[in-house]
């Protein structure tokens, strides 16, 4: 897991013009919804409220990175211990999965900044810093 705090800064980490081009010209008015940016490259746009209570649920990908950037509003994303306890069989169609851990680490970021989630780091996102809060994000999946 890494942090990014500005988003000129994922320019030598994503390897696609149309994903960063989508991501720097992205705003409140962008439609939630899924966009199919290149091969092997999607966006996933949602709003959402934070929750205020954290959960021991986590979810982990095989073959795919997941950028996660903050078009308004904060949140933490919870990082988890490990992948010995699937709650439910590994969907290989979506490339995830869901595991009961505990949290090793909190990391908070906020509009503008960026979380790059390589594949097999137990993460889940969602959660209220102090109080709950109303967020849009873009979540990139980039195809490992």
């Amino acid at each position: 897991m890494e942090k990014v705090l500005d988003i000129k800064l994922l320019n030598g980490k994503i390897n696609s013009s149309k994903a960063v081009e989508f991501l720097k010209n992205i705003s409140l008015a962008t439609a939630d919804g899924k966009y199919e940016l290149d091969n092997g490259i999607s966006a996933n746009v949602v709003s959402y409220t934070t929750d205020a209570v954290d959960a021991d649920i986590f979810e982990a990908h095989k073959h795919t990175i997941d950028i996660h950037y903050i078009v308004a509003g904060e949140e933490k994303i919870l990082i988890g211990k490990n992948a010995d306890n699937p709650t439910e069989s590994y969907d290989e169609q979506n490339d995830g999965g869901l595991y009961k851990t505990e949290k090793i680490e909190e990391v908070i970021y906020t509009c503008g900044q960026a979380i790059i989630i390589n594949p097999n780091e137990l993460h889940m996102a969602g959660y209220a810093i102090e109080k709950t809060a109303n967020v849009k994000k873009v979540i990139l999946k980039i195809k490992s």
